[in-house]
């Protein structure tokens, strides 16, 4: 999933809020995971979603749980 917007809206952290919804949707419609899409730690535009714990990342291969936020 991806989020567009406006640079001037930067502030108001729209892919945080984006995720957010999407965690109401899954709770909403009983969804066990919300899949927050891809996260590369280097890039900048992407850490906001290593805020959100707990989170299970698909490393060589393998899914590993982080309970904790983990950069």
């Amino acid at each position: 999933v991806y989020t567009h917007f406006d640079p001037d809206y930067s502030k108001y952290s729209l892919g945080t809020y984006a995720i957010l919804r999407q965690i109401a949707w899954a709770q909403q419609t009983r969804r066990q995971y919300v899949y927050l899409g891809m996260y590369v730690q280097e890039n900048s535009h992407l850490n906001y979603k290593s805020r959100f714990i707990v989170q299970q990342r698909l490393i060589r291969g393998e899914w590993v749980t982080f309970d904790s936020d983990v950069r």
